[in-house]
């Protein structure tokens, strides 16, 4: 199924990047734009506009919450914020949407996009919100866990973590979760010492392969003891957990499974499933799925005849294929065969997509026949979702 761009310099530039490069909210897709990231969170215990001021509704106070939604590269792309060389007069055409990420503060640019990296929220307990004042119940099984820390998460954790409000704003994070190998997970795991509590260690639960590559790349945060003469030096205090495909783990109370993916053919990442009365997949680096993890979410939505609530699916190209990622191609063959009911796309490189809201105007057009509500993610979405 082809997409029909109109002739706009964003639309031919991004077709052009592809013959020159041979590498690299609202729920629903209504014409109102999305809540930016700086609004959503001042708004998440707002009752609807038909609400009295003395009327009261209840919002899961669970969420989850996107502190990077892009590539491995990120965006902007820093070479297009190089200055052009002489004579050249006109920005690279193959840099407008990284043009874009760099304009104006990057909490309120939907373009400004990291690694990706989803924080989870799991509040098993209900709210009840009025106009002004949201109240709960604490929770000693309530949970609070980080999908991946990659080159970006430093920044990105600081950036949006801080500004959730309660009741679902955070005080500690209980446990890191890594999909694979490669930096854009796990890059930023030096920094996790400046997140953990003081002299609490932080569980990080990978699979074996990704245990390997981190213990080469990080030694000093695999516990041992010291040998005559070394001194002890305050890094990061971590417990590897590792992980088995399709066996359920928990973090506190919130159980989620991992799910074997190929990202490239010499590569097995591992996506997770989780939520019990509303679902969530997320599928952050896929080039092809497996049939035992097809068969595994056929099992967990009884046959499809339980939608999945949302799917976070990778989406590296728009207008081809990759070798070790999902084009758009590929996940909307995905998502027609899913069915879920709504769809964000992450991992989208930084100038072969065109900018947010034209990207999402051509999901919107591309996906009109369907019910399930697809766009992409960006930095700082919040989601409430009832685990």
């Amino acid at each position: 199924m082809m997409i029909r761009v109109a002739a706009s310099l964003t639309a031919v530039a991004a077709l052009d990047c592809r013959l020159r490069d041979h590498h690299q909210l609202s729920p629903s897709p209504s014409p109102s734009p999305s809540p930016s990231p700086s609004s959503s969170s001042s708004a998440l215990c707002a009752p609807s506009s038909s609400s009295s001021s003395s009327s009261s509704s209840s919002s899961p106070s669970s969420f989850i919450m996107f502190l990077g939604s892009g590539s491995s590269t990120g965006c902007p792309r820093p070479r297009c914020l190089l200055p052009q060389p002489l004579p050249t007069t006109t920005p690279d055409p193959c840099c407008s949407t990284s043009l874009k990420a760099n304009e104006g503060d990057p909490r309120n640019n939907k373009d400004y996009r990291g690694n990706p990296s989803l924080l989870i929220g799991y509040r098993p307990t209900a709210t009840t919100c009025t106009e002004t004042t949201c109240t709960t119940n604490t929770n000693t099984d309530n949970a609070t866990v980080v999908i991946d820390a990659g080159k970006t998460f430093r920044e990105h954790f600081i950036r949006w973590a801080p500004s959730l409000k309660s009741p679902r704003s955070i005080s500690k994070v209980d446990a890191i979760i890594l999909t694979h190998e490669h930096m854009d997970a796990y890059g930023g795991l030096d920094d996790l010492r400046g997140v953990q509590e003081h002299k609490v260690t932080l569980p990080i639960h990978l699979s074996p392969h990704t245990l390997a590559a981190v213990s080469r790349t990080f030694p000093y945060l695999i516990p041992k003891p010291l040998k005559p003469g070394e001194v002890k030096r305050h890094v990061a205090s971590v417990d590897f957990k590792p992980f088995s495909k399709f066996q359920p783990f928990k973090v506190n109370d919130l159980s989620i499974t991992p799910l074997p993916v190929v990202h490239g053919e010499d590569c097995t990442c591992y996506g997770f499933a989780f939520g019990t009365k509303e679902k969530v997949l997320y599928l952050s680096d896929i080039s092809r799925m497996p049939q035992e993890t097809s068969d595994f979410i056929s099992s967990w939505t009884d046959n499809h005849k339980t939608q999945i609530d949302i799917l976070v699916l990778d989406t590296l190209f728009f207008f081809r294929s990759h070798n070790t990622h999902f084009g758009l191609k590929e996940a909307e063959e995905l998502i027609r065969e899913l069915k879920p009911k709504k769809v964000f796309l992450v991992g989208m490189s930084c100038d072969e997509v065109p900018p947010h809201d034209e990207a999402n105007a051509l999901l919107a057009k591309r996906f009109s026949d369907i019910e399930t509500s697809v766009e992409l993610a960006y930095d700082g979405l919040m989601l409430p979702v009832d685990l």
